[in-house]
Formats: C-alpha cells, sequence, structure tokens
C-alpha cells in the first residue's frame, strides 16, 4: 500500500500526477518572489560581510609588511652607522691581493698560448 507520493522501497513504478497538478506545482507564486529576494538579500549581505573581512585582513598584513620593511630599514642604517671605517693599510693589502691576482691570471694565459 503506498501513500500519495511515497514510493516502497523496491518498487520503482512510476508516480502519475494530473496535469493540473503538475502544472499548478510548477507556477510562480508572487510570495515565491519575496522568498527568493530576501535570499538574494541575505546572500548579498553574507559576501558583503565575507569582502569587508577579506578587506581588513589586507590592511592588516599590508600593515605588518610596512612596519617589517620600515624595521628592516633602520636595522640596516644602524649597522652601516656602527661599522668602522676601513684603515689605509687594510685597504693597501687588498690592492696588493688584487693585483697579484691580475699578475698571476696574466702569467696563466701566457703559458696556455705558448
Amino acid at each position: 500500500m503506498a501513500f500519495a507520493g511515497y514510493t516502497p522501497p523496491g518498487d520503482y513504478r512510476p508516480v502519475r500526477e494530473s496535469m493540473g497538478v503538475a502544472f499548478r506545482r510548477n507556477q510562480v507564486q508572487p510570495s515565491d518572489h519575496s522568498v527568493n529576494h530576501s535570499r538574494d538579500e541575505n546572500g548579498e549581505r553574507e559576501d558583503r560581510r565575507l569582502a569587508r573581512a577579506f578587506l581588513w585582513i589586507g590592511i592588516g598584513i599590508g600593515t605588518v609588511a610596512v612596519g617589517a620593511a620600515v624595521a628592516y630599514a633602520v636595522v640596516q642604517a644602524i649597522a652601516r652607522a656602527n661599522r668602522p671605517p676601513d684603515d689605509p693599510t687594510s685597504q693597501r693589502i687588498q690592492q696588493l691581493i688584487d693585483e697579484a691576482n691580475s699578475l698571476l691570471k696574466t702569467l696563466d694565459e701566457q703559458r696556455h698560448s705558448a
């Protein structure tokens, strides 16, 4: 025994409906518009809340990034200010090392070309 709209398990017979009932069920009623409209408004309101939350998250991340960049710049400026100046002796030693390296390179080139 089956009730209207109920199909027992294993009973796969199609349920017949009269044309009038199916037609009335598919018609859009004026009250349906207001329900769908309020759902759309709720969805839009939720979208705006989500967009606002992402906006504030972005602003927060941007603020942190700017703060980190400023802190890095300050640390670099302090490190440069506290660095002792190069003394003339170490500069002269570096010049002699560079000159010796260039002479060795020239000597190697002359050996390979001969």
